[in-house]
């Protein structure tokens, strides 16, 4: 792994952006706090629904909805409609009850009216995917006649929801001149929230995929940032990379919690425990961001007593985990929860303030998570109203989790170069580990073998002082010699003296000794470097061991460069059919044009189009599309055979390279190909036999063709002019010039 060491002054220089960053997020906050109580501002009864304002985008509801307290819970549909107790309702944004925790049922109330002559589809939003219960009623204005009735929440299946969404998501319609009213049962267990807007549905769509994408970009760089620390552990096997990835992937379950998604994709008909997750999921991150941090900080070595407290709080945390799966959701567990969290994170920064700056270590660590706990305050401030609930304070936490992250993977980095640099620095010494530094940044430059082969031959033989060497590698015809340097004599691999590497022998002595050092990759032995001299060489254990190590990157470079060369072929092919790409068919078009222009050679060029593809795709999936476009390139390979060059040119497109084929033999070659394809039977599961037909188009490359390019395009015409005429059939295409003359070849 190439190692990643950050610089002191660097690091400073990270550290202050980050803190610089947090500021600009605060103005940012401030901002758009400013403008969303702009866009709120005004309470009223009745919401009248403009084009005007739907033009604006979404319109928040807050400042219409009204909201009635049942504390014992016993309130019916008829009860709270009764106009005779609209007097219980109060404005939402001044109740007080925003940001409360209540085991009562409330009962919002919006009315709407839609004053114009056009009907309109919108779409209600509440983005709080945490409430327990929410029955939704909707009810025509002016009859009071109830026309939909919908009940939904963590506390049911998701599948009881009228739209399968992370939030709650109701499509209401308002005929013209109408006024509607829908009423709303809440029940929760967290904090009361109501973030409700009306959107168009153009609008709602548009916002789901900058949400979406919002999402797979935070849970993505999660997903890496936990899979690249993975792979630390893995490598070196020290226990904080495990903690931290422990710590970021059950941060990125709360999240998902809190998003609504892990509901909705992972544990869906399991209410019991969506109730449950968020305080489990809460403790769990705290208790793994404190066995982390101890580990990370080394708080056991530079601060002992903070190092015991640790202890007992992780054991405090663990049975107070039990004691959530234990006990029913909301209440208790909800306030142990918040208690056992606030104690974790006491701990946690007492961890930092022990150690503080002794430590690289310490200071990406403060940086890290100043970032995270601005974000989490910022989301909590909107919680209690303290701050605008918009996207940028709902986002918040993932925007200081996303710079923690990032910032606590630097810091591992650095932790590991910083493991590296000394395991080096004790295992290699003086003239030989510089020579074999430079000769392992020239390794990794070429991608060359036979370079590669001479360039580590001269390496061994200057760094062990022997007069000549070899490289021998092993394939499936035997041993051969692949690079000398120097008189290595008359071997040829049938005798066996040497030296025995294993047993870390240090003097070379004989008339022709020979030292054998083995090349291998992954267990697996692909070589051997042979060293040879007449006059005994001082090869030190330490020295030789690092011989050793050296030969295995050399074998990893070896297989890169054969990697590279089946990379280059691949390059040149397509995955799906194993036919030639486009890119690479239009270099030997360009190349066979050349050369038959310049021998005066003909050359034609056919276009193959699968007909009705779109069809097949559509009627028995992409499966079976891919299957029947594999089955027409091994038949098109297989009838042009040496004649030709086929190649995949796009999509259910072939392109055929004829050099040297005049156009009326490959008109005959192309009625042939139709022909050939259309009488296919290709299998398709659930539909049994299936047969297409081909379109085909076809130009030759006379003096008038310029180049390539035109030609293609000649066959591509002709093309088009094949599907235009009722498809399975042939075209050519001629040349302007040749058309007005009357001629074709």
């Amino acid at each position: 792994m190439r190692s990643i060491f950050i610089p002191e002054e660097k690091m400073a220089g990270l550290i202050s952006l980050a803190l610089k960053s947090l500021g600009l997020l605060l103005v940012l906050l401030v901002l758009a706090g400013g403008a969303a109580c702009a866009r709120a501002a005004g309470e009223q009864d009745v919401l009248e629904i403009t084009a005007e304002q739907l033009q604006e985008g979404p319109l928040d509801l807050a400042s219409v909805l009204r909201i009635a307290e049942d504390r014992d819970r016993s309130w019916t549909l008829e009860t709270a409609a009764d106009p005779a107790g609209d007097g219980r309702y109060r404005p939402y944004t001044g109740s007080g009850l925003a940001g409360s925790q209540s085991e009562s049922a409330f009962w919002v109330k919006l009315e709407l009216a839609h004053m114009e002559a056009e009907r309109r589809d919108l779409v209600l939003e509440l983005e709080k995917p945490h409430l327990s219960r929410v029955t939704f009623y909707w009810i025509e204005g002016t009859t009071g006649r109830l026309l939909k009735e919908v009940e939904a929440g963590r506390a049911l299946p998701f599948k009881d929801r009228l739209v399968q969404h992370r939030d709650f998501i109701y499509p209401v319609s308002f005929a013209p001149d109408s006024r509607q009213v829908i009423y709303m049962r809440i029940v929760t267990d967290s904090y009361l929230q109501l973030p409700m807007k009306l959107w168009t549905a153009e609008e709602f769509a548009e916002k789901e995929q900058g949400t979406n994408l919002a999402l797979g970009i935070f849970y993505g760089v999660m997903l890496g940032i936990a899979l690249f620390n993975l792979f630390l552990f893995l490598v070196i096997r020290e226990r904080v990379y495990l903690y931290y990835v422990l710590f970021v992937t059950a941060f990125a379950l709360l999240q998902a919690v809190w998003d609504g998604i892990a509901y909705q994709y992972l544990w869906p008909a399991w209410p019991g425990w969506e109730a449950k997750s968020n305080p489990a999921l809460l403790v769990t991150v705290v208790l793994l961001a404190l066995v982390f941090t101890h580990h990370f900080l080394s708080a056991s070595e530079y601060a002992p007593r903070i190092g015991r407290l640790n202890r007992l709080a992780a054991g405090g945390l663990m049975v107070l985990l039990l004691l959530l799966l234990l006990l029913p959701p909301g209440g208790l567990a909800t306030q142990a929860a918040v208690y056992g969290v606030a104690a974790g994170l006491v701990m946690t920064a007492a961890n930092f303030i022990g150690v503080r700056f002794r430590t690289r270590a310490s200071r990406y660590y403060a940086a890290a998570w100043l970032l995270l706990l601005a974000g989490a305050l910022v989301n909590m401030l909107a919680a209690f109203k303290l701050l605008p609930l918009n996207a940028v304070t709902l986002y918040a936490p993932r925007i200081g989790m996303g710079g923690e992250a990032m910032l606590l993977s630097m810091a591992l980095a650095d932790r590991y170069n910083t493991l590296k640099k000394a395991k080096q620095s004790e295992e290699r010494q003086g003239l030989l580990l510089r020579e074999l530094h430079e000769m392992s940044k020239t390794l990794t430059a070429t991608y060359d073998l036979d370079r590669l082969l001479d360039y580590t031959v001269e390496s061994f033989v200057r760094v062990t002082g022997c007069e000549a060497g070899c490289i021998v590698l092993e394939s499936d015809e035997g041993a051969a010699v692949k690079a000398a340097r120097g008189n290595i004599g008359s071997w040829t691999g049938a005798h066996t003296a040497g030296v025995d590497t294993d047993n870390h022998a240090d003097v070379l002595e004989g008339p022709r000794i020979r030292l054998e050092i083995p090349i291998r990759h992954q267990g697996r032995q692909l070589g051997e470097v042979l060293l040879f001299s007449s006059r005994p060489v001082q090869v030190p254990d330490n020295e030789l061991a690092i011989l050793a190590e050296y030969a295995g990157q050399v074998g990893i470079s070896i297989e890169n460069a054969r990697l590279f060369q089946e990379i280059s072929r691949m390059a040149t092919t397509d995955g799906l059919t194993g036919a030639f790409n486009r890119s690479y068919v239009l270099q030997l078009a360009a190349s066979d044009f050349r050369r038959c222009q310049e021998a005066r050679e003909p050359m034609s060029l056919m276009m193959l189009d699968i007909d009705w593809f779109k069809e097949i795709n559509d009627r028995y999936g992409h499966m079976a599309g891919d299957k029947v476009i594999r089955k027409v390139a091994r038949t098109l390979k297989k009838l042009v055979h040496t004649n030709g060059i086929t190649g995949r040119y796009g999509g259910e497109e072939f392109i055929v390279l004829l050099p040297g084929m005049k156009l009326e033999v490959a008109r005959q070659l192309a009625e042939k190909l139709r022909e050939g394809i259309g009488m296919l039977d290709i299998p398709v599961d659930g539909a049994g036999m299936v047969r297409v037909t081909v379109s085909l188009g076809l130009a030759a490359a006379a003096p008038s063709v310029k180049g390539v390019e035109e030609l293609v395009n000649l066959a591509d015409a002709a093309l088009y002019r094949a599907k235009a005429a009722g498809r399975n059939r042939v075209e050519v295409e001629v040349p302007a010039a040749r058309r007005q003359s009357g001629t074709v070849q």
